[in-house]
């Protein structure tokens, strides 16, 4: 089945767990290379990639960063066994939104140490295998089947679009998530919604296309802001 969504409640609350963490610098103008931004840049970048308000008014949690494996592992899709990820980067920045009373949303930027590193998230990336029917992880820590899609979003299997659609307790629970890699870095965005059960299929497919719609566009201006950080071209 290919339609596409995703789990990010847990994800979004990260950044107030991390808040005494985090450093009060001047802003960087730019970065002399986006491939190998240092603490202060990185989150610069990851912050001008700023969620719009097309689902509505959002509140932004603290930025903060990471070189802890627990969190350094981008989650690409979903199998039967779980998150599917890719290996981990040397550390990552990332802030989370709330999204109206029903959402959240996250960018995030995760760093490899060398090329050699980059180039083989980029492969396991290309050979990845999701599935139509994952198996999910609620927040409760329980097992459910889900419904997944996924693929590449362009010829040159760079960029990759996933999506996870289940019912916990009495929510349907919609997650979409995009994932390209650039330079040294992974950037991802990821956007959740859940929404009072029973749905009605057309209903969740509507929602489905609505979320992996802005996730697409709000992608497309991180990966930009990003690349442009390190060029000089960001304001």
């Amino acid at each position: 089945m290919r339609f596409l969504t995703f789990n990010l409640r847990t994800l979004t609350a990260l950044p107030i767990a991390a808040v005494l963490a985090l450093g009060i610098g001047a802003p960087a103008a730019h970065a002399d290379d986006y491939s190998r931004m240092n603490a202060t840049e990185l989150e610069q970048a990851v912050l001008r990639a700023q969620m719009p308000k097309t689902l509505g008014s959002w509140s932004q949690n603290y930025y903060f960063s990471e070189n802890d494996a627990r969190f350094t592992r981008p989650t690409l899709c979903w199998n039967r066994s779980g998150d599917v990820k890719l290996p981990n980067s040397k550390n990552m920045g990332s802030v989370g939104y709330a999204v109206g009373s029903n959402g959240s949303s996250s960018v995030t930027i995760y760093q490899y140490a060398d090329q050699a590193k980059a180039q083989a998230a980029l492969t396991a990336m290309k050979n990845n295998r999701c599935a139509d029917n994952p198996i999910v992880m609620t927040d409760g820590g329980d097992k459910v089947k889900a419904e997944s899609g996924s693929d590449f979003t362009d010829d040159s299997l760079t960029g990759y679009v996933a999506g996870v659609t289940y019912k916990q307790d009495d929510k349907m629970l919609f997650d979409n998530i995009y994932t390209t890699q650039r330079g040294l870095a992974i950037v991802q965005t990821r956007v959740t919604r859940w929404v009072d059960a029973p749905m009605a299929m057309k209903q969740q497919q509507d929602t489905v296309s609505k979320l992996s719609a802005v996730n697409k566009s709000w992608h497309a201006n991180a990966v930009r802001a990003y690349e442009n950080f390190g060029q000089g071209n960001s304001r």
